[in-house]
């Protein structure tokens, strides 16, 4: 499941500061510019990225 869907992204940088791979994560960043990614995976993947969203706008 993983490979299939990294597969259409083609050759990139999975550990670019920019991009998180996982389809239900986003990057966000402290007050000081850390970068971090928060991922959701859940039984409805189309939920999981407005979840993660949800978590971030609570920290």
């Amino acid at each position: 499941m993983i490979y299939q869907s990294l597969i259409t992204i083609g050759q990139q940088n999975l550990l670019c500061e920019e991009y998180c791979f996982l389809a239900g994560g986003v990057i966000s960043q402290n007050t000081s510019g850390e970068r971090y990614c928060v991922g959701v995976s859940t039984n409805n993947p189309h939920l999981d990225k407005a979840i993660a969203l949800n978590i971030l706008s609570q920290l």
